[in-house]
């Protein structure tokens, strides 16, 4: 039976929140759905939890991949074995509101010219304490945005502003523009997300639908900020400009300017890790500005940013108290 709605799930060890995920998507008020739980190889009791589910809803169905795909790999092992007219990635610790997915498929349904639907979330931690009741400020409100104007937002420095797992997309837009790409192992719903947004609008529910796990042990918690996440980044943005950039008027200049916004942000960065006595991250920040824009040299930022780096932090700290007295 053809269901409206694909939900995949792409497991791996993840038996710790798996039943609860499930659990979430079996009880929402959107029926007509299928669930398909990848396991990619897992070495604890995560593929025998999807199987015990499979055999008590008919909905259900679990598949173990013959070899490790990685987490890009099954994402898009997820969207070919989907095969309702929308797809949802869902993530195997996070939980969902229970109408989220009836909420999504209604804006859908009614705004044909919507690619892909995201919302607010909730971000806990590993004991499902609330940590923060928004995603990005702008998630928090109802909207549908011009694909093109969604774009111009997500190509700036720093800002995804879709929680992933919070996607319902239609199975179209992976048809027609195809999948993640693998050698972005952190960014890779960011551009998928902008190069969908340059063919279809996007919507937003500002409702927070889900709730949105962050590991502390993770490997994206550990990468997060560092200049690895920086280059995937700049690799995410530049490859939907070199693939779909003729979508746009202005893609060279958009590409000029890439390196260049983000290598402020870096300098902030080396301003902000100075301001807390981290001289080597804030040296560090300031040479990783530099290779990616050089012109940064010539930036007020950066005068002011070296100077306290070559002075020192209380160097500095005296010389603010020094100014600050009044004149005897």
């Amino acid at each position: 039976m053809m269901r409206l709605v694909s939900i995949g799930i792409p497991t791996y060890n993840g038996a710790r929140h798996l039943r609860d995920s499930i659990e979430s998507v079996l009880d929402q008020t959107f029926k007509d759905f299928e669930l398909v739980l990848i396991d990619d190889v897992s070495s604890d009791e995560t593929c025998a939890i999807a199987e015990e589910y499979a055999r008590k809803d008919p909905r259900v169905s679990a598949v173990r991949n013959g070899k490790t795909l990685g987490l890009v790999g099954n994402f898009n092992r997820c969207i070919e074995l989907a095969k309702g007219r929308y797809v949802c990635v869902w993530h195997q610790d996070d939980v969902m509101m229970p109408q989220n997915i009836e909420k999504k498929v209604a804006l859908l349904e009614t705004n044909s010219q919507v690619g892909f639907v995201h919302s607010n979330v909730l971000m806990i931690d590993e004991q499902g304490q609330v940590l923060s009741e928004h995603w990005e400020l702008d998630s928090r409100r109802d909207y549908v945005c011009a694909g093109r104007e969604f774009f111009l937002r997500m190509i700036q420095p720093s800002k995804n502003y879709v929680c992933c797992p919070s996607v319902l997309a239609r199975r179209e837009c992976y048809e027609k523009l195809g999948g993640f790409h693998s050698e972005l192992y952190f960014t890779c719903d960011w551009e998928l997300w902008m190069r969908f947004s340059l063919y279809y609008d996007v919507g937003c529910l500002g409702a927070p639908l889900i709730r949105f796990r962050r590991h502390t042990g993770s490997e994206s918690y550990r990468i997060e900020g560092t200049r690895s996440e920086i280059e995937q980044e700049i690799l995410a943005k530049r490859l939907v400009l070199a693939d779909h950039g003729h979508r746009l008027p202005d893609a060279a200049k958009l590409e000029k300017g890439l390196t260049a916004g983000i290598s402020r942000e870096e300098l902030l960065r080396a301003r902000r890790a100075l301001l807390e006595g981290s001289s080597s991250e804030g040296w560090s920040r300031l040479r990783f500005a530099i290779k990616l824009h050089p012109a940064s040299l010539w930036r007020p930022e950066f005068a002011g940013t070296l100077l306290r780096l070559m002075l020192g932090s209380k160097t500095c700290r005296w010389i603010k108290s020094a100014l600050s007295k009044p004149n005897a």
